[in-house]
Parts: structure tokens; sequence; C-alpha cells
């Protein structure tokens, strides 16, 4: 048989996973594998519908069951970083995305398929752990856009209706480094739909890192924060990072609870109704 029977095949068998990989340039470099529209007269073998991962040496984009946007931004999200502006700026003119659509940052090193892992909920259930990833955006909307004003206002310190296109690089824009950030994902979902995001952010001047956290509502009390602040304080421990600040509302019982179970010293202060609390790795 050829692509297309294997393809399919793969797809239809138990665990299977059909799977496109490919080079991100050819001719040395000079032209990516990416395109925004098919020369006149290319043939298609496999269509849109059949394809589930597409991989190269900048990452894996899962299409399956994905809008054409999220398509869109998944593809460009593992092509050369050298052809990525101009993809990018070809999709927002066949109106394949939103002209808002900020660029698709590259921090100049790979993806930490390292940092991938999974955790179990206090009631079984088990979550794929991940690093972020600059297509994340549509996933990261629909994440915030599910989370109560409650939640909103004790991660954001005021009530905002929503995230503008524009702003979301702030979100998306890591080095995997000094600036991390940690989603999980339900299993199997459809659209891989994230329930909770934690994240830090290096001080150099202090090298304490500002770290943050925030549950999807139906998901809280399951030890999904405990785990995140764990976690992302051992990589963070990893990076040479001497501990992590927050700043934390005094409402916010949840939060300050996880920080003094944590294990690790910590101190707090109050200033203004709010509480500055710092955790120390030593």
């Amino acid at each position: 048989g050829g692509q297309v029977d294997f393809i399919r095949g793969a797809a239809r068998s138990d665990g299977g996973k059909p799977i496109i990989a490919l080079p991100s340039t050819a001719k040395g470099d000079k032209i990516s594998r990416i395109v925004s529209t098919l020369k006149e007269g290319a043939g298609v073998v496999t269509s849109r519908g059949d394809v589930h991962y597409v991989v190269t040496e900048w990452g894996v984009a899962y299409l399956h069951g994905k809008s054409v946007r999220e398509r869109a931004l998944a593809l460009i999200g593992i092509a050369h970083p050298t052809f990525r502006s101009r993809l990018l700026k070809d999709a927002k003119e066949r109106r394949l995305v939103m002209p808002e659509t900020p660029e698709i940052p590259y921090s100049g090193v790979l993806y930490p398929e390292d940092l991938i892992t999974t955790m179990k909920t206090d009631d079984g259930m088990e979550l794929n752990i991940r690093p972020i990833k600059p297509t994340d955006q549509e996933a990261w909307l629909d994440f915030f856009h599910s989370l109560s004003p409650n939640s909103v206002y004790h991660r954001f310190f005021g009530m905002i209706k929503g995230v503008p296109y524009r702003n979301l690089q702030y979100y998306l824009d890591i080095d995997y480094s000094n600036r991390l950030a940690i989603v999980v994902t339900v299993p199997n979902s459809p659209r891989e739909e994230i329930v909770a995001i934690a994240r830090y952010d290096l001080d150099n001047r202090t090298n304490m890192a500002e770290f943050a956290v925030v549950v999807s509502d139906e998901w809280q009390n399951k030890g999904i924060g405990s785990f995140l602040l764990g976690y992302l304080s051992k990589v963070a421990k990893t990076r040479g990072i001497s501990g992590f600040t927050a700043e934390v509302m005094s409402d916010n019982r949840r939060m300050i609870d996880l920080f003094n179970d944590s294990g690790y010293r910590v101190e707090t202060k109050m200033d203004s109704g709010t509480y500055l609390i710092k955790m120390f790795f030593d």
C-alpha cells in the first residue's frame, strides 16, 4: 500500500497514531517544507482529515480535530524560525488566523521534552504535564474563559473580562529557563483541554522567581496546585534559582496554605492588604 494506507491503518489500529515526519527545510535551508499554499498542479496524497501529528526537528504539531486557525498556528510553530514570520503574515493575509495574532516567539532553545510528565490527582485521575508552547494561544484563551470571576480576581488581582490577542505574547513568550510555564491537560481530550497553568519568572537581581498558579474551578481541591508548586520548585532548583516569591491577596487562603505546606522555608509579610511571600529552596 501507499502512504494513505499506512496513515489510515495507523489511525484505525489499537493505540496507533498517524504521524508525518519531515525536515522543516529543503535545498540547504533555503525553502520551508511548511508552506501557506501549494503550487499550482501540486498533488495531495494525504488529506488534512487524515493527519494527526506532524513532526519536524522544531517540535510536534497535533492537528486532529483542531480548527483551521489552530492547525495553521501549530504548523507555523514547528516551521524553521527563519520562515515563521513570513508564514504568519501569509496566514493573516489569507484570513486563516486573526489579524492581531502575535508573532510566535523563538527563544533560541528547543522545546524541553524532558519536562513532560504526568501526575495523578487526589481522586486518582491521570493528567498530562508539559511546558507551554507558543501555539497554545487558543487553548490558553479557552482556559481563561473557563475560570470563575473569583479565580480570575485572585490570579490577576482584578476583574478582567478578556485578554486581547496582542497581550497573549507575555504569557506564551518563555525561554524555558528564566521564564517557564507549565500546563496541565486532560489526556485524550479532543482539543487538549488545559485545566491548570503554573509559571515562574526569574528576577536576576535577587535570583528569586515570581511564582503563580491557577487551576480551573472544577479541578480545584485535587492536589494539582501542590504538585505544580513542587514540580516547578525542583526544576527551578536545577537551574540555580534560590526560591520563589508571590503576591497573594489576604483572602486567598488556598494559595497561602500552598506555600506553608510546601516543606520549604517560608517568610510572609503583609503589605497593604496583600501577603508578600518568599519561599527559599535552601
